[in-house]
């Protein structure tokens, strides 16, 4: 499902509400790297985009003060998409840019 550039603050609240504390993969695409696998099995905390500075980020951890923590920027994304199965569960979250991009998959 392709996510509309206006809703898409409140798609990441409401994305973020349904999936939080999930476990994750997170693999970021770049040109001069390809696909890398950034963290594996981190739960999700939440996905917020900022308008203002045209900014995602995603944050993953165990929780408060927990040493296992990330958080993902993706600057001038230009596409968001959620990835939903039949049943209408959430799968994957991708985000695209003008070269490469950031999917988060929720296991």
């Amino acid at each position: 499902m392709r996510v509309p550039r206006e809703e898409w603050a409140t798609t990441m609240q409401e994305f973020t509400d349904r999936n939080a504390s999930r476990r994750t993969v997170l693999e970021v695409d770049t040109p001069d790297l390809g696909v890398q696998e950034e963290e594996l099995e981190l739960p999700l905390k939440g996905v917020a985009y900022d308008p203002r500075d045209d900014r995602f980020e995603i944050m993953l951890g165990d929780g408060a003060g927990a040493a296992a923590h990330l958080t993902h920027e993706v600057a001038h994304p230009r596409r968001v998409e959620i990835v939903r199965s039949t049943d209408y569960r959430d799968l994957a979250l991708w985000i695209t840019q003008d070269e490469g991009g950031t999917l988060l998959v929720l296991l």
